[in-house]
């Protein structure tokens, strides 16, 4: 809103496009995560009382088809301010309402759909929620290049891929420690066993991720410092 008021464009493109830039950094490996190991992540945290071990996969599941929609409901608060700042409230609103009224259709057919095939039919909600999400994102996105508010720079054509390289291969690293971790995260090893297991599970995660995104130059430490005190 700033920099609109001040007619300074190219900050404008600079504050979207680094924006953008620094969610997917966060996103798609928090999305990579959950999408490889949702079993042993649901299995540390819930595992316990009424909540038992025939419950794990059903929830693990949804959470792993949710994971695929996390990148755009970040985008969906990335895009949503461009049309903000600009004092149009009504396009986002119009999105997220053509948005809603798909993910509601899609929650109910796909549930039976799912059900009529013998697929757990919560999934089909998860499905649905998920597709509406990227729908609005996109939506947001289109609705924004065609009025020339978004032009993406070559920094971040050239970080996207990278990021996304980076966060698969926090995703092999994740799957072989969740593979060696696999004894510490059952409910008989007790909480505290399983919780280090996870915490050193996520740790590995971590490391692996900003590890390959100095290598493959996705990001750099001195470009997340900044990005973070700019925030």
């Amino acid at each position: 809103s700033r920099h609109l008021r001040a007619g300074n464009d190219a900050a404008v493109k600079d504050s979207q496009n680094r924006s953008l830039e620094f969610a997917m950094l966060l996103t798609v490996p928090a999305a990579m995560a959950l999408f490889v190991e949702p079993t042993e992540i649901v299995r540390v945290l819930f595992e316990r009382g009424a909540f038992t071990a025939e419950d794990t996969p059903y929830t693990a599941e949804a959470l792993r088809i949710f994971a695929l929609g996390l990148p755009a409901f970040v985008l969906i608060k990335v895009f949503s301010p461009a049309f903000f700042a600009r004092q149009d409230t009504r396009t986002p609103m119009r999105f997220a309402a053509w948005s809603l009224t798909a993910n509601t259709i899609g929650s109910v057919g796909l549930f039976f759909l799912f059900r009529s095939l013998g697929w757990m039919p919560h999934l089909g909600i998860a499905v649905a929620t998920t597709l509406g999400g990227w729908m609005n994102a996109l939506l947001l996105y289109r609705g924004l290049k065609a009025r020339g508010f978004m032009e993406g720079d070559a920094r971040l054509a050239r970080a996207l891929p990278r990021i996304v390289l980076s966060a698969v291969l926090m995703g092999v690293v994740l799957y072989a420690a969740a593979r060696g971790l696999d004894p510490w995260l059952v409910q008989s090893t007790g909480a505290a066993v399983r919780f280090s297991a996870l915490a050193v599970l996520i740790g590995a995660g971590f490391v692996a991720y900003f590890a390959a995104a100095h290598l493959t130059g996705a990001a750099s430490l001195g470009q997340l410092r900044s990005a973070i005190r700019r925030k």
